[in-house]
């Protein structure tokens, strides 16, 4: 399952950060991680109690 994780990542985001600025970088990890955490969150069900 992390591997499937990995790959979509790289394969969707990239391999490598663009920036070359430190403060660049953060802001682009963390967009990434926006962007994977989007992804799960869609492929996820959505659950509802039934009474």
């Amino acid at each position: 399952m992390v591997e499937n994780t990995i790959f979509r990542h790289k394969s969707t985001i990239g391999a490598k950060l663009k920036s070359r600025n430190w403060n660049n970088q953060d802001a682009e990890t963390l967009l990434h991680c926006h962007i994977l955490n989007k992804m799960t969150s869609l492929g996820m069900p959505q659950s509802l109690e039934l009474t």
